[in-house]
């Protein structure tokens, strides 16, 4: 079964109160430093620390920003040969007789030439990501996002099947949940347009011919291709599903060749193709508790914070302790 969003109010107070449970159940204290609560501060005696979002401040900056930059982070991939979309990082140049030669270049030489996925090179939830299916179409969208900002990524387009979001902590796999493409379902009698005009998320990627359409009674009918403004499943952990081992793999490969403690990989599983392979990895992480169960998001955000404080092993950070264990003599 799917599940919707909670609205933007109700996260923000999902997300106080999950934390304010968590500092009391650790003994330390919390304060709320702005009304959208974008801003924690978590105190344990002389020990300050602040999350902002859902930055945690569990992983080194160094691997943050790696992480944060898709072509960086599609780099070290390439190097460890972890299966990964390419992301190739195009600067805007002071005309566009510099940087759109390297576009078109890029373009040119993929599979399926300028069939290409344009978007910001920091972006994430899906902002600004667009899809070309043409030489002129991608000029058009690269000079879009070339007048808001200096960067971008440029990916070959990947017919996805199934997405799949892995949260790792540790290098230990928390959980799976497969995302869902925002859809409509039909009632027999409306269209497809109609549909969507009655419906929470009214952006489409849709012809008309398709949005003239009437589905047939419960019929699903996708409304766009990316996965971002998705709803999740939580995947039941099976060892035995050929798979989920390999999206399990992946994803703790990606995790320890990023030195990322927490984060979530977003791994792809292409049409008629069985090998999964990694979309991106994000640092910021937010699971949501009716998503995986409130008990279960507590436990995983309990053992974040616990870190984060200093309450397991006596020490912040994860790279704080791989320096405690293999540099004995700098704690002695």
């Amino acid at each position: 079964m799917s599940i919707a969003y909670p609205t933007s109010q109700e996260r923000i107070q999902n997300k106080i109160n999950m934390f304010e449970d968590i500092a009391n159940d650790l003994g330390i204290h919390m304060d709320v430093l702005d009304s959208e609560a974008t801003t924690l501060k978590f105190t344990n005696g002389k020990v300050h620390r602040l999350v902002y979002g859902f930055s945690f401040g569990i992983n080194g900056s160094g691997e943050t920003r790696v992480c944060i930059d898709k072509s960086a982070t599609a780099s070290i991939l390439e190097k460890e040969k972890i299966p990964h979309v390419p992301h190739s990082k195009i600067s805007r140049g002071k005309t566009k007789e510099i940087s759109w030669p390297r576009i078109k270049a890029f373009a040119a030489e993929q599979k399926q030439p300028f069939n290409i996925v344009a978007k910001p090179l920091y972006g994430k939830a899906g902002i600004g990501v667009t899809h070309a299916r043409g030489e002129k179409e991608l000029e058009t969208m690269t000079d879009g996002l070339f007048r808001k900002m200096k960067e971008i990524s440029l990916s070959p387009f990947y017919s996805i099947e199934d997405e799949y979001r892995v949260i790792v902590l540790n290098h230990g796999i928390e959980y799976v949940m497969r995302k869902e493409k925002r859809y409509v379902v039909g009632d027999g009698i409306s269209t497809v347009g109609h549909l969507i005009s009655l419906s929470r998320h009214k952006s489409h990627t849709l012809s008309d011919v398709v949005l003239n359409q009437i589905p047939a009674l419960n019929q699903k009918v996708y409304i766009t291709w990316k996965h971002n403004g998705f709803t999740v499943h939580r995947i039941p952990i099976d060892s035995k599903d050929p798979l989920q081992i390999k999206i399990r793999e992946l994803a703790s490969r990606a995790t320890k060749a990023l030195a990322m403690a927490f984060c979530c990989v977003d791994i792809i599983k292409i049409e008629a193709d069985d090998q999964p392979i990694v979309l991106e990895v994000n640092s910021d992480v937010w699971v949501e508790s009716h998503e995986v169960g409130y008990d279960d998001a507590k436990r995983t955000y309990t053992k974040v914070v616990a870190q984060l404080v200093g309450k397991q092993g006596g020490c912040c950070t994860y790279v704080q302790r791989l320096f405690q264990k293999y540099v004995p003599l700098a704690f002695s």
